[in-house]
């Protein structure tokens, strides 16, 4: 399976613009606070501070999601005839696959195995201020799942494991979870936000 010259042609192009817009809350930030005289490196935040962001990417996110579905059922925007048993069997089993199998599994040999590969970067980023930080990882991760599902789209043999998720008859919150069990593990969220 050969990828058309033409979509190759727009992914070398359109990565370079993104990798313009991955740098540019880096370069912000690096800007901010030269005009400020601010040197955060040399004073780095407590643990507390940098601690809201992951427990916001643990558990927010997900909460925000399970929220959001629940409002849809309850409103009435599933259409009930075409959400039978087997699609409510699937739609579970895609959300709680990567937060009862796959998180816990790459968080415990992340924070086992990362200390043993890369001993004394521990906290290396703690000095960023939160705002900057957030604001660094939602670009970064907003990219990241921006070029995922593109290539899923536009590379043939990558879309086999994309397919699931556009498999339903129905639309609503939970599709953003019916993903290939392939799809998900290699989602490369799961590794860089288990690793801040």
């Amino acid at each position: 399976m050969q990828i058309d010259p033409a979509v190759r042609k727009s992914i070398f192009r359109d990565v370079s613009l993104s990798l313009f817009i991955y740098a540019l809350p880096v370069a912000l930030m690096y800007l901010s606070f030269s005009i400020k005289g601010y040197k955060p490196w040399q004073d780095p935040l407590s643990a507390g501070t940098t601690g809201f962001l992951h427990h916001w990417s643990d558990y927010g996110i997900s909460c925000f999601i399970l929220l959001l579905g629940v409002v849809e059922f309850l409103s009435g925007l599933y259409d009930r005839d075409r959400w039978d048993g087997n699609e409510r069997l699937t739609d579970l089993v895609c959300f709680a696959f990567p937060l009862l199998v796959v998180r816990p599994f790459v968080t415990y040999f992340g924070l086992k195995l990362l200390p043993v590969v890369l001993p004394g970067l521990k906290n290396t980023f703690s000095w960023v201020p939160f705002w900057w930080g957030f604001l660094v990882i939602c670009v970064a991760d907003d990219l990241t799942q921006y070029w995922y599902h593109r290539l899923h789209h536009q590379i043939p043999w990558l879309w086999r494991f994309h397919r699931t998720h556009h498999s339903a008859a129905y639309m609503g919150m939970s599709m953003a979870s019916r993903q290939n069990a392939f799809y998900t593990i290699f989602f490369s969220q799961i590794f860089y936000l288990r690793s801040i």
